[in-house]
């Protein structure tokens, strides 16, 4: 099989290309939404106990070819604040319990460090700022170690929600949190935001704004969760990155649904 230029990694797993390994072995590969399982009750396992994460566990995810993962999740009912703050800390507890095969990503040198020392890198983050009650508390989570948090995830105090049919834009608070954000160091991630929020952000913010996980809306075009053409190239002109999902409401409006969709370069209307 090496001979033929493919190969497995574990018996289970499909062949790949040599070329393949050896463009994700030699980058920094970041999935800026990946959790380090699906299955949430082991993960919650290992960020309330971490001497359950294994080295077996650990072998899973070097496997994977991820240098870098954004582990987040969005807390929208009960006491959010309360939530998101446990799931913040409880990554910094997970990070320095496994220090020797984990890099707590802090600015974007670490991202390179990671990759370096051979560990894997975690980017602590939300996908709700709900949990900002003021701006101050936009100091407090980035110093217990958050570095990205999505604005909205529904409507909430800073804009709208692409679930939600009204979207009022960002408001002046919103404005005040992406200020902040910007001052020290966070970045703001939009992936969630209803359209007018997304595009107000875009122009807000004096950084690059992030869409971590979204699609093409020319695509689906009845997906409120996939951007417009005008917001990716207003959001790549300003410098932002754009994180494709690979879901297939997110690629298709329906059938079965292949990579090659994904990459067929006919079904973008981007110039």
């Amino acid at each position: 099989m090496l001979n033929r230029g493919y190969f497995r990694l574990f018996a289970e797993l499909p062949s790949y290309s040599a070329m393949t390994l050896d463009l994700v072995a030699e980058s920094t590969v970041i999935d800026m939404l990946g959790l380090l399982s699906l299955d949430f009750t082991k993960l919650w396992q290992w960020q309330s106990d971490p001497a359950l994460f294994t080295p077996a566990d650990l072998e899973r995810l070097k496997a994977s070819g991820v240098t870098v993962f954004h582990p987040a999740v969005g807390y929208t009912t009960g006491d959010i604040y309360t939530s998101s703050l446990r799931d913040v800390t409880s990554w910094t507890r997970f990070i320095s319990a496994h220090s020797s095969d984990f890099l707590e990503i802090n600015c974007s040198a670490d991202l390179q460090q990671a990759k370096s020392l051979g560990k894997i890198g975690i980017i602590v983050g939300q996908q709700n700022s709900s949990h900002f009650r003021s701006v101050e508390d936009v100091d407090e989570f980035y110093g217990w170690g958050q570095r990205v948090s999505q604005l909205t995830y529904g409507p909430n105090r800073i804009g709208g929600g692409s679930s939600h049919p009204r979207d009022p834009g960002l408001t002046p608070y919103g404005l005040q949190i992406i200020e902040r954000m910007n001052n020290l160091g966070m970045a703001i991630d939009v992936s969630h935001c209803a359209d007018r929020t997304t595009m107000d952000a875009i122009e807000a913010s004096r950084k690059p704004v992030l869409v971590t996980h979204s699609n093409c809306r020319a695509l689906v075009s009845n997906s409120s969760r996939c951007k417009t053409d005008e917001a990716i190239r207003r959001l790549a002109a300003r410098g932002g990155v754009m994180g494709i999902t690979m879901l297939r409401p997110f690629v298709r409006s329906g059938g079965p649904t292949t990579i090659e969709h994904v990459l067929d370069p006919s079904t973008i209307s981007l110039g």
